[in-house]
């Protein structure tokens, strides 16, 4: 397995593969670990909150601002992993096995087991 590949000076590279709302990552999270997930918050909710925060921007942590807020509602930064696959010969897996993955590796660092 290749850990490091190198692309054209200057380039960047977007690898990941297709685009995943939080609140069914932290779903998935929830079944991997066997543990409850956090609270989702309506997206349309979070909205109403960024206007309201507006006028206390520079008093709020960034999270919380009311950008961080818009962020949170569901903006989204989506991008095209075509270059890395052509140039880098990148392949991706499926979310749900990577996250898998992932969430078993952080459980196991915390020492946790599936409930």
């Amino acid at each position: 397995m290749k850990y490091f590949i190198t692309g054209a000076t200057g380039w960047s590279y977007i690898i990941a593969d297709e685009p995943y709302k939080v609140s069914a990552a932290f779903k998935l999270a929830s079944q991997i670990a066997g543990k409850r997930a956090p609270m989702v918050v309506p997206h349309q909710l979070v909205k109403v909150m960024s206007v309201l925060a507006g006028p206390f921007d520079a008093l709020l942590p960034e999270s919380y601002t009311s950008e961080g807020l818009r962020i949170v509602a569901g903006v989204t930064y989506l991008g095209d992993n075509g270059r890395a696959k052509k140039e880098l010969g990148y392949t991706v897996r499926p979310f749900q096995a990577g996250w898998r993955a992932t969430v078993q590796h952080e459980m196991s660092l915390f020492g946790m087991k599936k409930s």
